[in-house]
């Protein structure tokens, strides 16, 4: 692996100047001492950097490399190492990609007589059944929603993205496609209107369904005498109504099929009501007893419908919040980042998307009518 991120110098790291990436070339025969060492896997596989091409092109490139070892005994070992870092990494490329690969090499050597998957004895990751499956999901062009789509897309789902922004939600389109192989359709659309709600879900049962995750809208911070009328109706067409509307629509193509799940991403303030987070403490309110209403009974039909309510998240919107918050307290909203908290941190998108996939999958087929709340135990206390 460290052999071969040495070729990948200008592959584009996602979060490279977080991560900051190093790429070195050692010894063949030292490689996987290295590897193992804390300091040196630390740097070289840093959580947002692990990547398909590393294990496509860093195994081939590793084993070519690697002499006087047992090359089976060197497989696990790299399987192990991997496995090791499978929070911000889907393992299906290591065994779609990097395990055929390793394979392919060991039996051209002659070292092994069975297909490359049998070498796995260990670290194979929950089959979520979700490849083959087609997902509606809101608000997906940024932040958790599409680190939903992205998530989907690695577990084989294909993808109906939605979202305002024409420019951003075809770009997030195009990454997934790229990235996972997937067929994904991105529909613009302003889900406060009802027509284009109309619109996106007959899009969605153009073809097969069985996944929709309500997503879109952003609810302004403020108090009940700073947000006016017209500024809360607008949120909530978008963000309550938006919720509603199409589960009224969808949900009757699923209870026909007799399966389907719909999970709406609503938000902490449902359990932690603030008044300075007044229209969205009402708002998420809502819709978490709609959601909880809708699903106590869906199940009848086949049918799952549940909620999650996120904590404070790393996205563009967490600043907007923050922002606003530090308006209301010091008079300076660019004084945010003084209210970041530590304990519990943010979460990360990752960390809510896979909660949500695990959600929608046949893995949780007994979860419906009701909420989980992602936010590092914070509403608990």
């Amino acid at each position: 692996l460290i052999v071969g991120m040495d070729h990948l110098r200008g592959f584009a790291w996602p979060e490279r100047d977080r991560c900051q990436a190093r790429h070195q070339t050692l010894g063949a025969e030292d490689t996987f001492d290295q590897l193992k060492h804390d300091r040196v896997r630390r740097h070289l596989l840093p959580d947002l950097a692990v990547c398909q091409q590393v294990v496509r092109t860093g195994c081939a490139i590793a084993f070519e490399a690697i002499v006087g070892r047992s090359t089976v005994e060197l497989g696990f070992e790299a399987l192990h190492i991997l496995d090791e870092r499978i929070d911000q990494f889907r393992l299906d490329r290591i065994f779609d990609d990097g395990v055929p690969l390793v394979g392919e090499l060991l039996m051209v050597r002659g070292q092994v007589d069975r297909h490359p998957l049998t070498l796995v004895t260990y670290g194979v990751r929950m089959d979520l059944e979700l490849r083959g499956k087609r997902a509606l999901v809101t608000g997906s062009s940024k932040g958790i929603g599409f680190g939903v789509a992205d998530t989907l897309a690695a577990e084989g789902v294909d993808l109906i993205l939605a979202s305002r922004t024409k420019v951003n939600l075809n770009a997030a389109a195009d990454q997934i496609r790229e990235t996972h192989g997937v067929d994904v359709t991105a529909v613009p659309c302003d889900l406060s209107k009802s027509e284009d709600q109309t619109r996106l879900a007959e899009i969605a049962l153009s073809g097969p369904l069985d996944i929709v995750i309500n997503n879109a809208g952003a609810i302004p911070g403020g108090s009940l005498s700073s947000i006016d009328e017209d500024t809360w109706r607008k949120a909530w067409d978008l963000k309550v109504f938006g919720y509603i509307n199409l589960t009224r629509l969808l949900l009757p193509h699923f209870e026909a099929a007799g399966s389907g799940v719909i999970l709406n991403v609503i938000g902490a303030a449902a359990d932690r009501p603030s008044p300075g987070y007044i229209a969205g403490a009402a708002g998420n309110s809502a819709l978490v007893g709609f959601s909880k209403a809708i699903g106590s009974t869906s199940l009848r039909n086949g049918v799952r419908v549940l909620c999650v309510n996120p904590g404070l998240t790393i996205t563009d919107r967490m600043t907007d919040i923050l922002r606003e918050q530090a308006g209301a307290k010091w008079d300076d909203p660019d004084r945010w980042e003084e209210l970041m908290p530590d304990d519990p941190a943010p979460a990360t998108v990752a960390q809510v998307a896979d909660v949500v996939v695990f959600l929608v999958s046949d893995r949780a087929g007994h979860v419906t009518g009701t909420s989980i709340t992602i936010d590092g135990g914070n509403s608990s206390r």
